[in-house]
């Protein structure tokens, strides 16, 4: 199971990394087909804060064609939120360019180092 710890993505909402992946068209992977009002404000910010949250909760299925489904919600038993789907060629996609920019957040974190450097996914 892929899973990435909710501290490595608790940034603002502008920053460098959101803006890389959203340069990259990251969201366009994705069919939404159920936004709540926040998600226009800021797409790859509540995109990855929705998917992350719904593998996290197991809010997901996988069809005969082999597309993901996700859904998220604000509490356990409410009805949806955010619902999308992705081709699972375009999920690894967009799972390389996450481990790119992860990897960056973590090296950034560690201890001896103080500044950030991103680079653009490919």
């Amino acid at each position: 199971m892929i899973v990435v710890p909710k501290e490595i993505w608790h940034l603002p909402e502008n920053h460098e990394v959101y803006k890389l992946l959203d340069e990259s068209a990251s969201p366009d992977l994705f069919t939404s087909t159920l936004k709540d009002e926040k998600f226009g404000t800021h797409p790859i910010y509540y995109l990855l804060h929705r998917l992350r949250n719904a593998i996290a909760h197991a809010n997901f299925s996988i069809n005969q064609s082999q597309d993901f489904s996700f859904c998220d919600r604000r509490s356990k038993g409410e009805s949806p939120n955010w619902k999308a789907s992705i081709a699972t060629a375009d999920f690894f996609v967009l799972l390389s360019r996450l481990g790119q920019l992860s990897d960056g957040l973590r090296k950034a974190a560690a201890p001896a180092n103080n500044a950030l450097h991103l680079t653009a996914p490919a």
